[in-house]
């Protein structure tokens, strides 16, 4: 497991172990980018742990997703057991651009969020919500 999967599996371990413990009137859980299964061969397997993680749980989250990570039938099915699973999907730019960098013009950033709406909208789960990269 990546360090940075490894960190995020521990971190919602200890959120758990505290929110079982606290009584929050509510708890708001969001993840962004995705698994690129190109990319991370154990893509697959991750998002189930944390989707398994959820559930037991019993708490509903949202994945902020960058379309350029997902954007293959693999991706979007891992997409897809979100939304199925009852979480949101939202949209987090195509390719992860930031509208504050001098390379990015306000055209551009629309643009590349309009596609990753495009892509996630026909997804289970797909709920017009935005976070910048």
């Amino acid at each position: 497991m990546s360090g940075r999967i490894l960190r995020t599996a521990v971190a919602l371990g200890l959120l758990f172990c505290v929110a079982a413990g606290v009584q929050a009137q509510t708890l708001a859980l969001s993840f962004d980018d995705g698994f690129d299964p190109r990319a991370q061969p154990h893509a697959a397997t991750w998002n189930a742990a944390m989707l398994d993680a959820l559930a037991y749980a019993e708490v509903r989250a949202i994945l902020f997703a960058a379309g350029q990570w997902v954007d293959t039938p693999d991706g979007l099915a891992l997409l897809e057991a979100w939304g199925d699973a009852g979480h949101g999907i939202a949209n987090h730019t195509y390719r992860h651009i930031s509208l504050g960098s001098a390379k990015t013009t306000l055209d551009a950033f629309i643009a590349d969020s309009e596609r990753n709406e495009a892509l996630l909208k026909p997804l289970p789960g797909w709920t017009r919500r935005f976070r910048f990269p």
